[in-house]
């Protein structure tokens, strides 16, 4: 369905080129866009709207599009929606120069860039990026419970998702004093060289961008004394 959209704007762009031409058309007056919106940070739920103001439009139609992974999907043609979804929907306002796309209740898969395209032998277009807010989410890659030796380096490591990108900090579950000397370490990578028992505990990544209540994922390190075998406090 997409790509029969996309044959039908490219036919119509030709034809509109054509007219143009045969009327005397003056190159001078050749559609452009002179304003979009700026780039939008929008929470899921929102609403979202987007302006796009063209001159010299003539007989070409402005189409709205969603890029997301390199992929174009069309949306709107002119006044019609391209698509079954009616979260989206498109206005024209000022005299027929401004073009509103709106979209309800954004969901996450509404991310990506929104191109404003004037169908013409050469398209003229804009791209407006919508980023949607996501809560951090501590996953893949974050360690996990370890038993070390002492005098071990151990490295512990948080990796989170979620946008604006998280902040990330490690602290101790009981507040007390990380080995760095301070009750939290602000990185996403923590080192504890030449580590001791007294290093041994329950530690907590914390992630967190203002979004939802931010993400939290505690380690268990513990530590084997040469003389004592396993310290599991």
């Amino acid at each position: 369905m997409n790509r029969i959209v996309e044959v039908m704007l490219a036919l119509l762009a030709a034809v509109s080129t054509t007219l143009a031409q045969n009327s005397g058309f003056d190159v001078e007056r050749k559609p452009a866009i002179t304003w979009v919106s700026k780039d939008l940070v929008v929470d899921i739920g929102d609403a979202a709207r987007i302006e796009c103001r063209v001159k010299n439009q003539g007989i070409n139609t402005v189409v709205w599009m969603h890029i997301q992974r390199g992929v174009p999907r069309s949306l709107t043609s002119g006044l019609s929606r391209l698509i079954a979804d009616d979260r989206f929907n498109v206005e024209i306002e000022e005299d027929g120069e401004l073009f509103v796309l709106t979209i309800a209740d954004v969901r996450e898969e509404d991310s990506g860039q929104y191109q404003c395209q004037i169908t013409y032998s050469t398209p003229v277009f804009r791209n407006v990026l919508i980023s949607i807010k996501k809560p951090p989410v501590i996953g893949e890659g974050t360690t996990r419970d370890l038993l070390v030796s002492e005098n071990q380096t151990v490295t512990l490591t948080c990796n989170s998702t979620g946008f604006p990108k998280p902040t990330i900090f490690w602290q101790k579950e009981d507040q007390s004093l990380l080995p760095t000397g301070s009750s939290q370490h602000w990185n996403s990578t923590l080192i504890i060289k030449r580590v001791t028992k007294e290093d041994r505990g329950i530690y907590v990544c914390v992630a967190d961008n203002q979004v939802g209540n931010g993400d939290r994922r505690p380690v268990k390190v513990q530590v084997e004394c040469k003389s004592n075998g396993v310290d599991r406090f």
